[in-house]
This record gives structure tokens, sequence and C-alpha cells, in this order.
């Protein structure tokens, strides 16, 4: 039972730098993680509003066009009928 006890503190003692190293990551993985999330979260956010403006934009520029090809379209069938 000594000699067991004694294997297991020298293997504690030797591989305890590797396990609070392996922890440490663990630990700030978790933090680093959180605030990837973060930023992550905000690029959707922001991306997203810059998609709906820019749809705003778009969708009024195809009306303008939409209105001026209608507006040509009836007025090749008005002239039709003169």
């Amino acid at each position: 039972m000594f000699l067991s006890d004694v294997i297991a503190a020298v293997v504690f003692i030797l591989t305890y730098p590797t396990l609070n190293f392996i922890l440490q990551i663990h630990l700030y993985s978790e933090v680093i993680l959180e605030e990837v999330e973060k930023g992550i979260l905000f690029l959707r956010i922001s991306s997203l509003l810059i998609g709906l403006s820019s749809l705003k934009y778009y969708r009024g520029f195809l009306s303008e066009k939409k209105k001026s090809y209608l507006d040509n379209k009836y007025f090749e069938k008005f002239k039709e009928f003169k």
C-alpha cells in the first residue's frame, strides 16, 4: 500500500504541470469561447443590418426600374391604340 501511494504521488508530481496547464486551457477556452460567441453575435447582427439596408436600397432601385419599364410598356401599347 505504501509503495502504491509513493508511485501515485510521484506520478501526480510529474504530471501536475501538464494537468494544471490543461485545466488552465480549459478555463481560458470557456472565457475565449464566450468572447468569440459575443463577437460572432455582433458580426451576425451587423451583417444583418447591412443586408437589410442594402436590400431596402436595392428594392427601391428595382421599383424605380420596374416603374420605368412598365411606363415604357404601357406607352408602347398606348401608341399602338392611337
